[in-house]
């Protein structure tokens, strides 16, 4: 806790075509003084799973070296890591992004880029097959590629599932929509569902993201996720 700076906040404007604008204000905020001193090995060696994200790397030197030393601890207590890298231009350059990769990379079970947002920056490729490769040489067993209105790819246990998006309803707004099929995919691997079922799960939840306003409210509770999952069987 930080007595320290104010809580960042961004701001998501869709416009008519249908893109979004981000506007960030995170520069000098509580999160970005965290340092690595501050983490509890205790509690990160006792979750089920340590989740990463880019723009907690991005943020300030000092998180990014947490981001690194969290990582390393639940690597070390057999906890596994997922990471998503998240770029966003507004928060740091090309290089920056790549070099901060590279270094958690060795600690990452479950990688979660998007294509091309991601895949552009990191790995100078829009094909995902390529970003699963790269992800495998890397040590990376799990890598799920989102890929907008064109669904996703998984590359785990020596195959690859493709996935087409399915939305509940009409699209209203995709604002957290690649957060939900995440969450989604990183929910069904910490109840044991398979790689399959775990994709499909993040599917729907992301399927019914869609449908509604904003990036939290319309995400979907357990109950409404899992009905909707045992009619597609």
């Amino acid at each position: 806790m930080s007595s320290n700076g104010f809580n960042a906040v961004h701001f998501v404007t869709v416009r008519p075509d249908g893109d979004r604008e981000f506007v960030y204000y995170r520069a000098g905020s509580s999160p970005s003084t965290i340092k690595p001193e501050e983490l509890n090995p205790e509690y990160i060696s006792n979750a089920k799973i340590m989740h990463c994200s880019g723009i907690a790397q991005a943020i300030s030197p000092s998180s990014r070296a947490t981001v690194l030393a969290a990582a390393q601890i639940a690597h070390l207590n057999g906890v596994p890591v997922s990471y998503d890298p998240n770029y966003r231009h507004q928060l740091w350059n090309p290089s920056e992004a790549r070099e901060a990769m590279e270094e958690l990379m060795p600690y990452v079970d479950i990688f979660l880029p998007s294509a091309p947002a991601d895949s552009k920056v990191l790995f100078e490729t829009e094909d995902p097959e390529k970003v699963i490769q790269e992800s495998n040489r890397r040590g990376v067993e799990t890598v799920v590629v989102t890929l907008g209105e064109d669904g996703a790819l998984i590359g785990a246990e020596n195959e690859v599932i493709q996935l087409d998006p399915m939305p509940a309803g009409p699209v209203i707004d995709t604002t957290g929509a690649g957060d939900s099929f995440k969450g989604g995919f990183i929910h069904g691997f910490l109840e044991g569902k398979s790689i399959a079922e775990s994709a499909l799960i993040g599917n729907v939840c992301a399927g019914i993201t869609i449908t509604g306003r904003g990036a939290l409210n319309p995400m979907p509770y357990r109950k409404k996720v899992y009905d909707k999952v045992r009619n597609l069987r």
